[in-house]
């Protein structure tokens, strides 16, 4: 239950601010600059993004790009200041990792955040969810596997106008559509299994339409499919009843749909869809 800051004695203020962490009391010198007892300054520093790595000995590194500098450096959390990242990666964190690892001493305020190697479940999501002060523009996902997924889960994050790399794209499907989202700019979907085109065509359909007229979405395989099977997969979810497949070029003012799978050096096939006319 919220309880208004002004009805605590100074002296409860004072403790307050001692047991908060550096971005808790940030937060509040953000709601109450001028309130006394909220003091010392927390002192914030921004930088361009922070990649949190957790090794296989599960010891984490943080690793800044500060502003206007092409440089790199090891974060230091011991002088209790917080950062401010514009994109943040969080890297090979698994179940039994903490989200306030990376929440106590960091303004969750970016425009893209993005998961690599990560197996996590909705409660970390729910708590990384809860510290953001702004919707994301974008969001990735990268060999993840995400435990106890629901749709609620992504509605906390999945604010347009855009996201990438949803990896777990059935779920943001339904999420998008129960937001009734017409906004979307650009979703890429990356993955190494033909499975990422089992995608209920009706659901894709309705989401695809709905957006603005120049909105791309992007399906690429990190791997070389069987051919025969690919085909298969394109026929049923981008049928000739509603797109039409364009094998030169893509259309540069239009709503479309790329699919494309690569190996290391190159890509191997693309494909374009627009609505069919």
């Amino acid at each position: 239950m919220p309880y208004p800051i002004e009805k605590l004695q100074y002296g409860l203020r004072r403790r307050l601010r001692e047991l908060a962490t550096p971005a808790e009391a940030y937060a509040l010198q953000i709601a109450a600059p001028n309130y006394s007892g909220l003091q010392p300054i927390q002192m914030c520093q921004s930088v361009d993004d922070v990649e949190f790595c957790m090794n296989q000995h599960s010891k984490l590194s943080i690793i800044g790009r500060i502003l206007y500098t092409n440089g790199t450096r090891h974060l230091n959390l011991a002088d209790n200041r917080i950062y401010g990242p514009k994109t943040i990666s969080v890297n090979n964190f698994s179940l039994t990792d903490s989200p306030r690892l990376i929440l106590d001493q960091f303004r969750w305020a970016p425009t893209g955040l993005d998961f690599d190697n990560c197996i996590i479940d909705a409660s970390f999501i729910q708590q990384l969810a809860a510290h953001m002060e702004r919707p994301l523009l974008t969001l990735s996902l990268h060999n993840c596997s995400i435990q106890s997924e629901t749709v609620a889960t992504y509605k906390a994050y999945c604010e347009p106008p855009a996201v990438k790399g949803a990896s777990s794209f059935p779920l943001f499907l339904d999420a998008f559509l129960q937001m009734n989202c017409t906004t979307l700019e650009h979703v890429d979907i990356y993955s190494n299994s033909l499975s990422v085109l089992d995608i209920d065509k009706d659901k894709f359909l309705t989401l695809f339409m709905a957006q603005r007229k120049e909105t791309t979405f992007m399906f690429v395989l990190t791997c070389t499919p069987n051919e025969q099977e690919f085909e298969k997969k394109l026929n049923i979810l981008f049928s000739d009843q509603h797109y039409e497949r364009l094998l030169t070029s893509s259309p540069v003012k239009e709503k479309k749909i790329y699919v494309g799978f690569a190996d290391c050096y190159d890509c191997e096939a693309r494909y374009f869809y627009v609505v069919r006319k």
